[in-house]
């Protein structure tokens, strides 16, 4: 892939989970998120962070898109981006994620966690 077409689909990517996504709208973020995979270097940071983001939205329950919350059994389950129905149900395997969304996701099913213990949603 071109590397202007990874940054690109990163700007793409952070523009979709800031303006999009947390109004239930992106529905094509799945395939942008899959080119801005390509992005190297100091690119790499602001893709994660726009990442946290999503893993957070779809634990916390956010009003996403309702078709980003179906699997695609057909695609790697190490691209977490197209199994956020995992992730939203709390069954992802946390050992495939980039080491900096593990601990993201953890907190988020952690903080979940303790919401419904206290009787609230997430």
């Amino acid at each position: 892939m071109d590397p202007r077409d990874a940054d690109l689909a990163l700007k793409t990517h952070v523009e979709l989970v800031r303006y999009a996504l947390p109004f239930g709208a992106g529905r094509e973020w799945p395939a942008v998120r899959e080119r801005a995979e390509a992005v190297t270097g100091s690119a790499r940071g602001p893709l994660l962070a726009a990442d946290a983001e999503v893993i957070d939205m779809a634990v916390s329950g956010a009003d996403l898109w309702p078709a980003l919350l179906v699997d695609d059994p057909a695609r790697p389950l190490k691209h977490w981006w197209w199994h956020l129905g995992a992730i939203h149900d709390r069954t992802y395997p946390a050992d495939l994620l980039p080491e900096p969304l593990r601990s993201v996701y953890r907190d988020a099913l952690s903080t979940a966690s303790r919401v419904r213990s206290m009787g609230g949603h997430a």
